[in-house]
């Protein structure tokens, strides 16, 4: 599994002025094929936990595990994507998805402790429990 990410940071946007918050794409590939995309929003309470990031001593994605902190998971919202690139959910809102996800699916959820909770929506091609890699040059 490879993961590739693209961190933005921002501040006071949280439920406290003084959050530290953080917009994430996360790219998940399995055998060089893109298989889910997940979008971020990570809001940090904990001013040292915003140093330990903002240094780079703890990931965003790791920081949970830094913590020895289980988060609260809660499902927000779930539902397949359309043949059409929309997703549909249990809420009616269409999303404009890319190509390769049409047939999917998608689920929104959230994880929470005291120090941090990040909204996450993630993307999955239909085809991602199927993905094999690619045979190059073998007969």
């Amino acid at each position: 599994e490879n993961c590739a990410n693209n961190n933005k940071k921002h501040n006071g946007y949280g439920d406290g002025d003084d959050d530290a918050i953080w917009d994430r794409v996360v790219s998940i590939q399995v055998h060089d094929q893109t298989i889910c995309r997940a979008t971020s929003v990570i809001s940090v309470k904990s001013p040292l936990c915003v140093k330990l990031i903002d240094n780079g001593s703890v990931g965003l994605g790791q920081m949970f595990r830094y913590l020895n902190k289980l988060p609260t998971f809660s499902l927000l919202d779930a539902g397949r994507i359309g043949r059409t690139g929309m997703e549909v959910g249990t809420t009616n809102e269409f999303v404009d998805v890319e190509f390769d996800f049409e047939g999917g699916m998608w689920r929104t959820y959230e994880l929470t402790c005291e120090e941090m909770t990040c909204l996450i929506h993630e993307e999955f091609r239909c085809d991602s429990w199927e993905v094999v890699p690619e045979t190059r040059g073998i007969t």
